[in-house]
């Protein structure tokens, strides 16, 4: 299918690395995420950093500002470990950070403490089989603030069918994708949140 990155949320030491072993052996590279990452990255790198299907670090999913701090401190020590892989952080979309900041600021914030190569966020577009409302007001936005902060985006398509979303077709699939080329992503995800059926 073209895929060349793949992450799962890992929590454990040994079933992250096994996560490597797996990429290598698929062809691909995972980005490395473990719950003892952000505390102990100078412990944690030295082990994985040198696999081969290593991509990359995932810090962490939407982050509020609280978390900031703490990320901001393991992307730094990661990155004087491992120069040579990036780190990953993924934004929360429009509307999600208003307990916390206006979403601009949240998105430079963000970008300034924890810096990484590009910025990530997810918003999914087809909501009960309609188009979401502030579905191209949020590509706008991180397109334009991308842009200012010198960095390419890289936006998701809903692949998996959860709650309001439902199982995306072949069009959904176009829709989601080629608008995010059209505000000038750089990196196009696939979100699989679970598999229809799976007990939560």
């Amino acid at each position: 299918a073209g895929f060349n990155l793949n992450f799962s949320h890992m929590y454990g030491l040994a079933e992250a690395k096994k996560a490597l072993d797996c990429a290598q052996q698929a062809g691909i590279r995972n980005l490395f995420m473990c719950g003892a990452l952000i505390g102990k990255p100078e412990e944690i790198v030295p082990q994985v950093m040198n696999h081969p299907g290593l991509a990359g670090y995932h810090l962490q999913d939407e982050p509020q500002k609280v978390h900031i701090p703490v990320l901001a401190e393991a992307n730094k020590k990661t990155r004087a470990i491992d120069p040579n892989h990036f780190t990953y952080l993924n934004l929360y979309p429009v509307g999600a950070t208003d307990p916390f900041m206006p979403y601009i600021d949240y998105i430079h914030y963000c970008a300034k403490e924890v810096p990484t190569p590009f910025i990530s966020y997810d918003h999914y577009g087809i909501v009960n089989n309609e188009i979401r409302g502030n579905y191209y007001q949020n590509l706008e936005i991180i397109s334009e603030e991308a842009r200012k902060l010198g960095k390419p985006f890289w936006a998701f398509a809903l692949s998996t069918a959860h709650g309001s979303y439902p199982v995306p077709n072949v069009a959904q699939l176009k829709l989601q994708m080629y608008s995010n080329l059209a505000y000038g992503a750089q990196g196009l995800q696939y979100f699989n949140y679970w598999n229809p059926g799976t007990e939560i």
